[in-house]
């Protein structure tokens, strides 16, 4: 019997292999010392990731010790593929300023101030790709950013932060994960992609903002910055704190999902309704046509050391978009 509905998914006909990606991150911190770009590939590529992203704050960028040498430098460290980029600064909305990572583009590349209507698609023209940063505080006040046009364009935001971690434990600021917001997102029909990020600043392992802490695992059949860009566009990829994912195919019927390790493997809908949880590694939901659109969420629950309680970690799988036809 043939469905009466399609359905719309990055993850149809996965051909590439998973590579781990750590794409917001700063050479210059507020409070460390500078890490040169050569050095900060070096840690990375240390702590498993093949895709660095460097994306200093646009504020900070004049004051950058580094010349290009030193970032040519980066790029001649081996297994790791290093993108420059800049974290570019929004005006004040309310009570908080947001950030948007901008890959592969440079501000004066751009032409359109942050900000302002049109800058995410400007940096799409420029060839980049941008992204809200740790947007955890706008989870319940989403209108915020669906009724902000200069957020429009966006690839998607960062559903985990792991400086925002840090700052938590500093201040009691909430604001790590922004999953409530991505919901409100993909239920208004705004297409928005899931990324997680360290956030860098002081490259130090065993802090919340090290480099492997937050990642975006991207499909890819080359590592290269086209490629790398395509994927980030199109969406094949997922984020996650720990959790890697083993088998991930979704059909025009089925969204299955394996993980090694994983205690919990769960579907969710249009608000983040629970459609089906399935304990155990592996989990296949069955699109029945109602569904606005279905996530997933993988979780694991491991110790970082023997003598401590369990940590939950978290994998979050982009939407399949369902289409009744007409």
């Amino acid at each position: 019997m043939t469905a009466d509905f399609d359905v719309i998914s990055p993850y149809l006909g996965l051909r590439g292999r998973w590579v781990p990606a750590a794409l917001h991150n700063h050479t210059v911190g507020s409070d460390s010392d500078p890490v040169p770009p050569a050095r900060a590939a070096e840690l990375a590529r240390q702590a498993g990731i093949e895709v660095l992203g460097l994306t200093d704050h646009d504020r900070r960028l004049p004051e950058l010790p580094w010349t290009e040498r030193d970032w040519a430098a980066a790029q001649r460290v081996t297994g790791i593929l290093v993108v420059r980029g800049h974290e570019a600064t929004y005006p004040r909305l309310g009570d908080t300023r947001e950030h948007v990572n901008c890959l592969a583009v440079l501000p004066d590349e751009v032409g359109v101030p942050p900000g302002v209507p049109g800058f995410p698609q400007a940096v799409g023209q420029a060839g980049g790709v941008a992204w809200l940063n740790h947007p955890g505080l706008w989870n319940c006040r989403p209108e915020q950013v669906l009724d902000t046009p200069a957020f429009d364009g966006l690839i998607g935001l960062e559903v985990y932060s792991g400086a925002r971690l840090l700052l938590e434990g500093r201040t009691g600021t909430r604001g790590t994960l922004a999953v409530s917001l991505w919901d409100a997102l993909l239920t208004a029909r705004r297409r928005s992609w899931a990324l997680a990020s360290a956030d860098c600043h002081a490259w130090e392992p065993g802090l919340p903002d090290w480099v492997a802490n937050g990642q975006t695992v991207l499909n890819l059949e080359t590592v290269d910055q086209p490629s790398v860009l395509d994927c980030l566009r199109r969406g094949i990829f997922y984020a996650t704190t720990g959790p890697r994912i083993e088998v991930l195919e979704v059909t025009h019927r089925t969204y299955r999902v394996a993980a090694p390790w994983a205690s919990e493997i769960r579907f969710l809908g249009a608000g983040g309704e629970l459609l089906l949880a399935r304990e155990g590694p592996e989990a296949t939901y069955r699109f029945t046509g109602a569904e606005r659109y279905v996530r997933a969420e993988v979780i694991s629950r491991e110790r970082v050391h023997a003598d401590q309680p369990l940590v939950r970690h978290t994998a979050w799988l982009q939407p399949a978009f369902i289409h009744p036809r007409s």
